[in-house]
């Protein structure tokens, strides 16, 4: 059987956090009501920087990779013209580690905790994310 999570950050966004977050959990038995459970999310502007700077280097790199010519990008704003798989990849794990530790702080430990009680990790778990933030629904 699988379960659905909503997870509704409602208007907040990455500048200034995400004050209300709501996460629902459909039942395993369809005549229960949904669970609810309440918590937030700080600030976390450098995801933003992170994922820009991510969302460039990936658009290039695949471009090139399929290409498969040298790995060169001209970027005025930064003045980066070249980059390595290498410096590639490590973004990718800085962006993971810093979405890791916004949903790790301590206000969202309310959420967490219960998710992680309620929910069988055998079973298969679709989540939703709700956001009116545009840069919130891009994230991996």
């Amino acid at each position: 059987m699988s379960r659905l999570v909503v997870l509704n950050l409602d208007s907040g966004d990455l500048q200034n956090g995400c004050p209300n977050v709501t996460a629902q959990i459909s039942p395993a038995v369809s005549y229960r009501h949904p669970m609810q459970f309440r918590g937030s999310l700080p600030p976390a502007p450098k995801i933003e920087q992170l994922y820009q700077h991510w969302q460039l280097l990936y658009e290039e790199f695949y471009r090139e990779q399929n290409s498969r010519s040298e790995r060169t990008i001209k970027i005025e704003l930064e003045g980066m013209t070249h980059f390595s798989e290498v410096e590639f990849r490590e973004l990718c794990q800085q962006l993971k580690t810093s979405l890791n530790a916004c949903l790790n702080s301590e206000s969202f430990h309310p959420i967490d905790r219960k998710l992680s009680r309620v929910l069988d990790p055998a079973e298969e778990v679709w989540v939703i994310v709700e956001t009116n933030g545009n840069l919130l629904r891009l994230l991996p």
